[in-house]
């Protein structure tokens, strides 16, 4: 999701107050999420991985979340949308808390097998032998298209949110990953704001600021300040070392000869204002995936959630309710 390495994803030390029409939603979230969610281990292949079961629904095609760098399994813990298709599963990117990579995973440059290849097996032990709906948000985006690609076997749907093909941002987050690929000081300037970050949930508010289209969001999304509650004790304890790596090395990464072997249905969606991936790259993997629908939602930053929930929640379920349809029983 929003990933930013300095002032983090949000707002300064200024309360929100959400509207009274909003709050009877924020409560039934809150409540529910404390009854259904649960967080599991995952050992595959020298990576522990951590999965975060957000329903306790047992019917339908399991879904599995991913979600962004430098964010957490609860970056999902206020989502909706996808709890009504079947048992729901936010999985960890390797090396993001509580996931733990080992150390030979950075020992070598960052490739799509790298990243897809954990994740693929702890697809398998959550879901057993079922085909999964598999989605996920910005660095989430690509690599849920990167396993599609890879074990096409696992997947029977992909939604890419804000994701990306070539790992080269755009905006402020093209600053970082230079900072991480230039000489010493510049990379201990990212890992400076990373700490600093850490330390301040005021600056992880302040963080969400480049992924939306409006500040304002942040003031009307009525989940903000219960999404900053549950990420920022995962965020105090993110390795920026390994976070370092991974901005250091995506620009070299481009997924974009894999993407034709995605042979599941896919959604590709991108907010006409996203400032962290260009929204080209979503009209760039609508064209690589053969049966790929592109929608383009207008007013909407990076964090497109939050600039436009309705248009966000409706796009989803639309796609979603037709894919169950088409589903084998």
């Amino acid at each position: 999701m929003l990933y930013y390495k300095g002032p983090p994803l949000e707002s300064p030390p200024a309360v929100f107050l959400f509207e009274k029409r909003n709050s009877w939603r924020r409560g039934y979230i809150e409540n529910q999420c404390e009854e259904d969610e649960m967080e599991q281990s995952l050992s595959v292949h020298g990576h522990k991985l951590a999965a975060l079961k957000l329903n306790e629904k047992t019917e339908g095609r399991p879904v599995v979340l991913l979600h962004g760098i430098t964010h957490s399994i609860q970056v999902w813990s206020t989502d909706q949308v996808f709890r009504d298709f079947g048992p729901c599963y936010a999985l960890s990117l390797p090396a993001h808390y509580p996931a733990v990579a080992p150390a030979e995973f950075f020992k070598s440059p960052l490739t799509a097998e790298k990243m897809a290849r954990p994740l693929a097996e702890a697809i398998r032990q959550l879901a057993g032998h079922q085909p999964v709906l598999l989605a996920g948000h910005s660095t989430g985006g690509f690599s849920a298209l990167a396993v599609a690609a890879l074990y096409p076997e696992l997947v029977i749907g992909v939604i890419s949110l804000a994701g990306f093909a070539h790992g080269r941002w755009i905006g402020l987050y093209r600053l970082y990953q230079d900072n991480a690929r230039g000489g010493p000081v510049r990379r201990w300037s990212f890992r400076t704001l990373g700490k600093l970050t850490q330390g301040s949930r005021a600056l992880l508010k302040l963080a969400f600021w480049p992924g939306v289209a409006n500040v304002r969001s942040l003031k009307t999304y009525p989940y903000f300040e219960q999404l900053v509650d549950n990420i920022f004790p995962y965020l105090q304890n993110l390795d920026i070392q390994a976070m370092l790596y991974f901005f250091r090395e995506f620009p070299d990464v481009d997924i974009t000869s894999l993407l034709a072997n995605i042979k599941a249905p896919a959604l590709v969606i991108t907010g006409d204002k996203d400032a962290i991936v260009s929204p080209t790259q979503a009209t760039h993997i609508a064209q690589q995936i053969p049966n790929a629908q592109l929608v383009v939602i207008k007013n909407a930053g990076h964090m497109i959630y939050m600039d436009q929930p309705d248009e966000y929640d409706r796009t989803l379920r639309e796609w979603l309710t037709l894919q169950k349809q088409h589903l084998p029983q």
